[in-house]
């Protein structure tokens, strides 16, 4: 065992070069958040996979039975307007992904919004996230908390979520969220499948 008194006089040599310091000097600052880089077509893109999905499950009935078993990840889009839940869906001002990761034993989910970017492609700083999410006769219930929009370390702001299931074993979920994006209120809609 030779090796093990080396081991330690070469790691206290390297730790005497920290300086000893235990909280005693400045505090270095975390590098600001930087917003991510999409694609220049991101908002296009994204409008047109929330159409699609629109249209895909325009027709669908809602579930007539939430599963009681298993869980599920639903991947889909969400819009985000000043005025109203229809120009959410139809005319978004924002828009951007959701996931939703559902667990139909315990009828809980959570989930997040990321990715959204203006109708210029401009990436907005922050995210959402669906949190404590429960499976409540046939509807999707969770609040949200959002620092979508702005300045990165700003306290999030607090909203609410409902949604639908759809077909006959919960294949896609659609509805609504009603959160801060920036300083002002907006309402959002979502559609996500499978």
């Amino acid at each position: 065992m030779v090796l093990r008194p080396i081991f330690i006089v070469v790691g206290l040599a390297a730790l005497s070069g920290c300086g000893g310091s235990s909280g005693g000097g400045t505090p270095v600052a975390p590098a600001p958040e930087a917003p991510p880089v999409f694609a220049a077509d991101r908002f296009a893109t994204v409008s047109a996979q929330s159409r699609a999905l629109i249209l895909k499950y325009n027709n669908a009935a809602p579930t007539p039975a939430l599963p009681t078993t298993g869980s599920a990840t639903y991947r889909g889009t969400v819009g985000f307007h000043r005025t109203g839940y229809v120009e959410a869906g139809t005319r978004p001002e924002q828009i951007g992904d959701i996931t939703l990761n559902t667990d139909f034993a315990a009828q809980t989910f959570n989930g997040a919004v990321r990715g959204v970017v203006t109708t210029s492609d401009n990436p907005l700083t922050g995210q959402m996230d669906i949190v404590n999410g429960a499976m409540v006769g046939g509807l999707l219930v969770a609040p949200v908390q959002s620092t979508l929009g702005l300045a990165p370390g700003s306290a999030p702001q607090s909203g609410s979520m409902v949604g639908v299931m759809y077909g006959p074993n919960a294949e896609a979920v659609s509805g609504t969220i009603n959160a801060p994006v920036g300083s002002g209120p907006s309402n959002g809609f979502f559609i996500a499948e499978r």
